[in-house]
């Protein structure tokens, strides 16, 4: 198993419409091949900062779902909302 942890800031002048990207991207995400779990979460000591949790099946599952061209849209459209460095890690079990 593959888990991934994204932290990031968004910009509060955008944060209503991230909320809706963030719901459909949550969706979109859970239901590509090899999608164990994916969800966003917010930090409730740090408004306006998230993270973003994705366990996946492989490492075949992982990198199949990041050449994509719907990765590739929905990594632009995310940021758009960021502001600063985000930070990811990746973990294997």
């Amino acid at each position: 198993m593959i888990m991934v942890m994204g932290r990031y800031n968004i910009d509060p002048a955008k944060r209503e419409e991230f909320y809706a990207f963030a719901r459909e991207l949550v969706t979109r995400e859970r239901q590509q091949p090899g999608c164990l779990a994916f969800d966003i979460f917010e930090d409730v000591t740090a408004p306006n900062t998230f993270l973003m949790l994705e366990q996946w099946r492989d490492v075949a599952s992982l990198d199949a779902h990041t050449s994509s061209e719907e990765f590739e849209r929905g990594d632009a459209a995310l940021n758009e909302f960021i502001v600063g460095e985000p930070s990811w890690d990746e973990y294997q079990f």
